[in-house]
């Protein structure tokens, strides 16, 4: 896998983290609001950890392991 930027890491952590406390994933809006940007930065960033293998998205998000 390829490095992760750092703001790519904040968004697989609060993806991990959000998903483990309520057993879904969160919104691009949530996404959005949390880091202060554009749901289409939040989309960018997503698209970056897919190609970097940190993650997938598919209907509901799955984590790497080695993604964080």
């Amino acid at each position: 896998m390829k490095q992760l930027t750092t703001k790519q890491k904040e968004l697989l952590t609060f993806i991990a983290d959000y998903q483990k406390q309520y057993n879904t994933r969160p919104t691009f809006v949530e996404m959005s609001q949390k880091f202060g940007v554009s749901m289409a930065a939040i989309q960018s960033r997503i698209e970056g950890l897919e190609r970097k293998k940190a993650m997938t998205l598919n209907n509901i998000y799955i984590i790497s392991p080695s993604g964080l």
